[in-house]
């Protein structure tokens, strides 16, 4: 009888795990797909207009607050997007806003936005919930 030869399988890239794949679709989609139009502005002007960053700030600042599963971030984006309505509003009247309005509104979106993605990796990696809850299977 002939020797029997075993052959090895090829190796595979692993593959991330669905709860790992739902925590990166939440930061692609949640948390990065808001800067597209300032991506846009950017492509077409050169730059980004700061009535524009202060729009942008408020609006930004309110979506994560009212995703999160914590009341400190919820009110403390509230108040901070209702601020920098108020700094776009005085901008679009004409009125010039120093840098550091600017420059501390980019404090506090790293800020949120760092303190988002620890929330969603607990949320999506270590309790395991989907990011579309459209796509969750359906139990019989």
């Amino acid at each position: 009888m002939g020797a029997v030869t075993t052959r090895k399988a090829p190796w595979r890239f692993p593959r991330l795990s669905d709860p790992v794949q739902e925590f990166f679709l939440c930061i692609l989609f949640h948390m990065l797909l808001p800067f597209v139009p300032l991506v846009a502005e950017i492509a077409v002007l050169g730059r980004v207009e700061k009535k524009t960053v202060l729009l942008f700030l408020a609006i930004y600042l309110v979506s994560l607050g009212v995703s999160s599963h914590s009341r400190l971030m919820f009110g403390a984006t509230i108040v901070f997007g209702l601020m920098y309505s108020m700094f776009f509003g005085l901008a679009a009247a004409g009125g010039d806003l120093a840098a550091p309005v600017i420059g501390f509104g980019y404090l506090i979106l790293t800020l949120g936005m760092l303190f988002q993605a620890a929330e969603r990796y607990n949320r999506h990696v270590v309790e395991q919930d989907r990011f579309w809850e459209f796509t969750e299977e359906t139990k019989q």
